[in-house]
């Protein structure tokens, strides 16, 4: 498969973090579908059938976890492969309670940026 036949869905309701994480994927070569929180993204997922979705897990009116659970409830959506954005460190033990996905924690060199997949 080429870059360009990849869907992935950005989910964050920072723009700046969705114009950063769109421009370096799109440059590689991949489709980019945008959503600025997790209502949106459960509104587009479905039409757009995304092989990834990144997420935000801190976001306003539906946090990244509870937009996950809502996912895992769609049948065409619930074996998407998902990452998490987490910026905060206590929340890592929070998306690791919710046992949504496995976790895979990479620390960035200023120890506050994580990184789950599922």
């Amino acid at each position: 498969m080429e870059n360009s036949e990849y869907k992935i869905l950005l989910v964050d309701d920072e723009p700046d973090i969705l114009e950063f994480l769109g421009y370096n994927l799109t440059k590689e070569g991949y489709t980019i579908y945008k959503a600025s929180n997790g209502k949106e993204a459960l509104k587009l997922a479905p039409e757009v059938k995304p092989h990834l979705i990144i997420l935000d897990v801190m976001m306003p009116e539906m946090d990244g976890i509870e937009t996950c659970k809502e996912m895992k409830q769609i049948p065409l959506l619930n074996n998407q492969l998902l990452f998490f954005l987490l910026h905060v460190p206590k929340i890592i033990h929070r998306l690791q309670d919710s046992k949504l996905v496995p976790m895979i924690i990479f620390p960035n060199l200023s120890n506050h940026g994580y990184l789950s997949a599922g």
